[in-house]
């Protein structure tokens, strides 16, 4: 009893000062997001905003994100589909990627217990997916704009997406990007799809969002199967030459069909119907290059012996209602690949806007007042 008595006196003191130590920690680390948080808020408010460099990468658009503490840079896919931000971490089942992998014990900041360390998955349209568990670490953007304690999914085992480190989710839903950055960008994001992988595009949130997309008009977002977490717009007709293709309703009650305008899907989906005549049409107009052929899904022909200079391509145009139109330049109504040319469009019983028909466009999503925006680049996009 002698020795417990004299002992403690010491334990006592060793717990206070362990006591102190995790408080000064905790309130540091508290301290310093704080000061991100109002570093980022002063950013957005002094009207500069944050703008991205966005790079065709394969299937997909790649944007740097940084992750953890320290920072390590990463290329992620951008997803407008997709509400879910995930990267590849250690260790790692089936990681194909040039950069080093996330090792979440080498990052300070990194935490998977402030809600619960549970296990998720994200699956996608094309049987791609990644598994792993629910994570936090500090997220940062250019301009040393970070968001601490950000959720994401650190995934240990994914399929294809060989050469990304992972995707940026920017579909509207709890705990997605757009909603854990509210308070800094507004729930206001636009972007420009490069058409080259030589070119560069942009990806921007907030004000800058708005003064590089300068709408040229806007149409509303409406309400899907899962409220206004998806982007839906109504698209009423599509024209291609002087022949006008009358969508059909979703639901019955309305003379348009809602469609998603989606970053993660390469070619626009179409009701079968009306693929079905858009390819019809496609082919008269372009008689004189024949015979066509199907590839996969699509609609192509042989450009051997022409002169790709020489071909006019058909018009087509989204018409979204109250002379809202948007035609589509020639290199987003067909793809072209080596001697092929194919209609860049599918039929599918889900109705998508997909990157090809979105090149070159500027387009901003202003998620609060439930609107999206479209003008068109100057040829190009420019970074």
């Amino acid at each position: 009893m002698g020795d417990l008595l004299r002992f403690l006196p010491s334990f006592c003191h060793l717990l206070c000062f362990c006591i102190l130590f995790v408080s000064f920690v905790y309130g540091a680390r508290e301290l310093a997001d704080d000061l991100s948080t109002k570093g980022a808020r002063a950013l957005l408010s002094s009207g500069q905003g944050i703008k991205l460099p966005l790079k065709k990468s394969g299937r997909g658009y790649a944007v740097t994100v940084g992750f953890g503490t320290p920072k390590l840079d990463l290329s992620l896919m951008f997803d407008s589909g997709s509400h879910t931000t995930w990267i590849k971490c250690k260790p790692c089942i089936t990681c194909n990627q040039n950069e080093p992998i996330f090792d979440p014990f080498q990052s300070s900041t990194f935490s998977s217990c402030i809600s619960g360390n549970y296990p998720a998955n994200q699956s996608y349209h094309d049987k791609s997916y990644a598994t792993g568990i629910t994570v936090h670490d500090t997220l940062t953007l250019s301009n040393g704009v970070s968001f601490p304690n950000f959720e994401f999914l650190c995934s240990h085992n994914t399929s294809g997406f060989d050469g990304f480190a992972g995707l940026l989710g920017l579909e509207f839903s709890e705990n997605s990007f757009i909603s854990q950055t509210t308070e800094t960008f507004s729930q206001i994001f636009g972007y420009c799809l490069p058409s080259l992988e030589s070119s560069t595009g942009f990806l921007a949130f907030g004000d800058e969002a708005v003064a590089a997309c300068s709408p040229q008009f806007r149409v509303p977002l409406v309400a899907g199967p899962n409220g206004y977490d998806d982007y839906y717009v109504d698209l009423v007709a599509i024209t291609i030459g002087e022949k006008r293709l009358q969508m059909p309703s979703n639901d019955g009650s309305s003379s348009s069909s809602k469609v998603i305008l989606d970053s993660g899907t390469p070619f626009s989906h179409l009701p079968q119907s009306v693929y079905s005549e858009l390819s019809s049409s496609f082919q008269e107009l372009m008689s004189e290059y024949g015979p066509f052929y199907s590839s996969g899904s699509m609609t192509c022909f042989n450009l051997e012996g022409h002169d790709l200079s020489t071909i006019n391509i058909p018009t087509i145009t989204l018409q979204f209602g109250d002379s809202l139109d948007l035609t589509l330049g020639s290199i987003s109504v067909v793809l072209i690949e080596n001697s092929n040319a194919c209609l860049a469009f599918i039929g599918d019983d889900e109705t998508i806007i997909g990157t090809h028909q979105q090149q070159n466009l500027n387009i901003l999503y202003d998620i609060s007042n439930k609107q999206v925006g479209f003008s068109f680049s100057q040829g190009s996009c420019s970074y």
